[in-house]
């Protein structure tokens, strides 16, 4: 098993090897020994010492998307191999590599080594934290965090989305720092989306309560708090919260199980999601359309099979203008263009 999950790592395995993986992948039986080979593929990346400000990595992460993601099949009998092969490569090669996109740097920082784990636009992660809090991580996200949760604390620094469940402990709060508002917890299920791009900040209670506020000089100036099926949405130009109800709370972390939930969405929101979830850059030249508001959910869609959803629903019009070969044989993103 392991001679053949190399090959396919490094891109040496044949068609009929291939099957062999994706049948590996599948049996439960095998997590233990795939746990086993991720662990040994990160020790000897981290003691090869990669030059990590000399790789591209969106540039490779580019390249895989236009060889397997960007080759969209409409009706064909090889549309649930690719289902299959797309989702066989997350569990196996997205957590694996660094020559996938992900980077995991360490810093030497007063408290200690701080952790940094930024995940690729179009794909999505999970992280253990170091106290057994478990996080799951959009696309584009990027989260900071000590090797040890030293003190009284334990703080997170968050850019992008994520979804947390915190392990409880009342004598040491969690603390999430996102660029806008911050989020205390003792142990709790909450949704954080924290984009740097983005216009808001919102935060997504499942289970348990939060506390909203803005930290600083080491003291946490509290807002309000919420309790589940309530969010709460900062508004970064005005440096105000505000706090609404929502029945369907599950929906703010429905991303994590692959579905894109809109209700009621602004159109321009509609984009900056597609253009993470889909990894492309995107361009409006008429902008009315920003006037519109979207509901509906979208999972398995492709992107042309998306934007034909939206045309339906919007009187809209689109073009995709595929992304240009680099030097290098990786590929410049993709761009959408709404008309």
């Amino acid at each position: 098993m392991k001679e053949v999950l190399n090959k396919y790592i490094h891109g040496n395995c044949s068609k009929e090897e291939l099957k062999e993986v994706l049948q590996i992948l599948r049996d439960s039986n095998n997590s233990n020994q795939l746990k086993e080979l991720m662990r040994q593929h990160w020790v000897a990346s981290s003691e090869s010492k990669i030059d990590c400000k000399h790789k591209d990595f969106d540039a490779v992460l580019h390249k895989i998307h236009h060889e397997i993601n960007l080759k969209e099949p409409t009706v064909s009998p090889f549309f649930k191999f690719y289902k299959s092969f797309s989702k066989a490569a997350a569990i196996l090669l997205l957590p694996l590599l660094l020559l996938l996109g992900y980077k995991m740097i360490q810093t030497q920082a007063s408290s200690g080594t701080m952790l940094s784990m930024k995940v690729p636009y179009g794909v999505q992660s999970e992280l253990v934290l170091p106290d057994g809090s478990k996080v799951w991580l959009n696309s584009g996200t990027e989260i900071k965090y000590p090797s040890t949760f030293k003190g009284g604390q334990r703080h997170v620094e968050l850019s992008g989305e994520a979804l947390f469940e915190v392990h409880q402990n009342k004598l040491k709060p969690f603390i999430v720092n996102t660029n806008g508002i911050d989020v205390k917890v003792l142990g709790t299920t909450f949704n954080v989306s924290a984009y740097n791009n983005d216009p808001e900040v919102s935060v997504a209670l499942l289970e348990g309560s939060v506390v909203l506020g803005q930290y600083k000089d080491g003291k946490m100036k509290e807002l309000s708090s919420i309790v589940p099926n309530q969010y709460g949405r900062f508004i970064k130009s005005a440096n105000k919260l505000y706090l609404n109800k929502d029945v369907h709370i599950e929906r703010f972390a429905a991303w994590k199980d692959g579905k894109m939930v809109c209700v009621d969405e602004p159109f321009d929101s509609v984009l900056r999601r597609m253009a993470r979830r889909y990894n492309v850059n995107y361009s409006i030249s008429n902008n009315k359309v920003l006037q519109y508001r979207i509901t509906g959910t979208f999972m398995y869609e492709t992107l042309d099979q998306f934007l034909k959803i939206l045309v339906t629903s919007s009187p809209i019009q689109y073009e995709i203008k595929q992304g240009t070969k680099r030097a290098d044989g990786s590929f410049n993103k993709r761009e959408v263009i709404i008309k």
